[in-house]
């Protein structure tokens, strides 16, 4: 929570690749937030390291899932549940057209 009671997130952008990297639950906190946009703060300290194949968050060496959703995909973590985003991705996912088919498309996974 913030100093105000809204609920912060914190989005990783690669500084490399304009990727972001979403932790579990941060979408739709990010969701929740589009009217509070100013909620958001970027750590473009942050470098993801995917050629690994590993999670750039928890480490998990299990490989990241790619998830198709409509024209794009994400990449989902299958231990820590976080999300990736290639670079412009992340907008899109954020409409209410673009969310709802990206938890469908979660949802479906999950199974």
């Amino acid at each position: 929570m913030g100093p105000h009671g809204e609920v912060a997130v914190t989005v990783d952008v690669c500084g490399h690749c304009r990727g972001v990297w979403l932790d579990f639950g941060e979408l739709q906190r990010l969701h929740a937030l589009h009217a509070f946009i100013m909620g958001i703060t970027s750590n473009e300290a942050w470098q993801a390291d995917l050629k690994g194949g590993g999670c750039p968050s928890c480490g998990s060496d299990t490989g990241l899932r790619r998830i198709p959703v409509g024209a794009f995909a994400v990449d989902r973590c299958p231990e820590c549940q976080g999300l990736w985003f290639d670079g412009g991705e992340l907008g899109p996912s954020l409409t209410e057209q673009g969310y709802q088919a990206l938890l469908g498309a979660l949802t479906r996974a999950h199974r």
